[in-house]
């Protein structure tokens, strides 16, 4: 009832005998123990749930997790997630950090087994293996190994992690990680501002860690996500216009966790880690297009292995292949017999050109030849170095040079009616090669005209890859291939 049944002191030491261990000889005695585990201000024996964890001391009655100690008694710190460290290094993680140095050897390059991501781009990009660059990320020139010619670009991107390990450290109340795999996704964007260095930012959502209890009274599984934001600094193993490449990123993240049940309780021990990434990375030659293959460490207790894809904005695109030669028109002339001089009369056409002999400067060209005012054979005009925009019909300023040359000999000749004919490599399909090649004859007639060759002069057809003049199997016998013709395709009618 509150009242003390019996205040006797004997030995005077200010305990009642009721409660004193020692009630001889005046010695005090020792007060009996009253313990408030949790502190609460509730001595255990008034408190139904001692270590406050949220479970009845009814249900903890027993050391289910064989530490000495009754469970309804123990106050445990938590489990632990966020542990620091940059991820403890398995097998797998142990091989994707040795390839950045194993790749630096080409020969290991060309036989490391990504059969299966290879695979993956050649359905997501057909046009790879075209010969058009995209520039976004890359230097312009091609060629080039200056900084100042490379061309900064933003990109962004997306990824699903089929394999996550996320596992909180210790006990708690009974619980300790039972499942320590997951999925989960990641997005993130990024700036390629050098040849071998970018910047990133990422989120990554790690899934869940599943938590079980030794009491068998406390049935069920309990989960803690991992949610992970991180800033990243990377840098590119070999040259940005590589269509395979191999990274390593650094940075730091921060681990966000949360638990399903406010029963379960954990300590993040970092609010913010070092964490970092090694990967390989597929680019598209044509486009902005690329994908990863990337396995990111965070602290201890999380890692995950992704397949990411992403995007490059802004670029322009060019023909990837050897420096242009210096533009030429070259020509292959007519066969001309070799005569002995005779004797000229005012009157006669030897070689019956429509050009009289006395002003004939070739007496002798092959009878029918088509011939220039001073009775000379005209020859078939070869231009080399007259080349386009990537994927277009639009001629470079560098090839008005040669066709400026070009139209100059063909106006000397009113009379001479010629084919533009151009042509094209293997590369791509043979449809979009013939199309492609109409509309290339066709822009070269047009600025033939407009520099002042008559329009009756010229015509214009497309040959596609039908023609080639070398192998298509080498970028030297492509870049023959691409080239643009005029060809004589209607002799000069007989004079009187």
């Amino acid at each position: 009832d509150g009242i003390v049944d019996d205040l006797t002191d004997i030995d005077q030491d200010g305990f009642a005998d009721i409660v004193d261990t020692e009630v001889t000889g005046g010695t005090p005695g020792i007060a009996l123990e009253n313990p408030d585990t949790d502190a609460d201000g509730d001595s255990n024996y008034r408190d139904t749930d001692s270590d406050n964890d949220g479970f009845d001391d009814l249900i903890e009655n027993g050391d289910f997790d064989g530490n000495g100690t009754l469970d309804n008694l123990q106050k445990d710190s938590g489990l632990e997630t966020a542990v620091r460290g940059v991820g403890s290094v398995n097998p797998l993680l142990a091989l994707l950090l040795l390839l950045p140095v194993l790749l630096r050897s080409k020969k290991v390059f060309s036989g490391l087994n990504v059969a299966g991501l290879l695979v993956l781009m050649s359905v997501l990009s057909p046009a790879a293996a075209r010969s058009d660059m995209n520039h976004c990320g890359r230097h312009k020139p091609l060629d080039s190994d200056s900084a100042a010619d490379f061309k900064q670009c933003f990109y962004i991107g997306a990824g699903l992690l089929p394999v996550t390990y996320v596992k909180p450290e210790g006990t708690a109340s009974g619980w300790s990680t039972s499942d320590d795999t997951d999925a989960g996704y990641s997005l993130f964007a990024g700036w390629h501002f050098k040849p071998r260095w970018f910047g990133e930012l990422s989120y990554a959502d790690l899934g869940e860690a599943g938590l079980s209890n030794v009491n068998p009274s406390i049935t069920g599984t309990e989960k803690i996500s991992y949610k992970i934001p991180a800033v990243h600094i990377g840098y590119y193993f070999f040259k940005p216009e590589s269509q395979f490449n191999v990274y390593g990123k650094l940075g730091v993240a921060t681990i966000q966790n949360k638990a399903t049940t406010p029963l379960v309780p954990f300590d993040e021990q970092n609010s913010v880690g070092i964490s970092g990434g090694v990967g390989v990375q597929w680019r598209s030659q044509s486009s902005g297009l690329f994908a990863r293959l990337a396995a990111d460490f965070y602290d201890k207790d999380a890692r995950s292995l992704g397949i990411m894809l992403g995007y490059y904005f802004g670029g322009t695109k060019e023909r990837a292949r050897q420096a242009v030669v210096e533009p030429e028109i070259k020509a292959t002339p007519v066969d001309v017999p070799v005569v002995m001089p005779t004797v000229v009369s005012y009157d006669i056409d030897t070689d019956a050109d429509g050009i009289l002999d006395n002003v004939d400067a070739c007496p002798a060209t092959d009878a029918g030849a088509l011939v220039d005012s001073k009775g000379c054979a005209i020859v078939d005009i070869s231009l080399e170095g007259v080349n386009f925009d990537n994927n277009s019909a639009n001629i470079t300023a560098d090839s008005k040079i040669v066709l400026d040359k070009a139209a100059a000999t063909l106006r000397e000749l009113p009379e001479v009616r010629v084919e533009v004919q151009a042509h094209t490599d293997s590369v791509g399909s043979k449809k979009y090669n013939q199309k492609l090649s109409e509309k290339r004859a066709v822009s070269v007639r047009e600025y033939l005209v407009t520099q002042g060759v008559a329009a009756g002069q010229l015509e214009s057809k497309g040959y596609g890859e039908t023609s080639p003049i070398l192998t298509n199997d080498t970028e030297d016998g492509r870049a023959r291939n691409r080239r643009v013709e005029l060809k004589v395709i209607e002799e000069k009618p007989e004079t009187d």
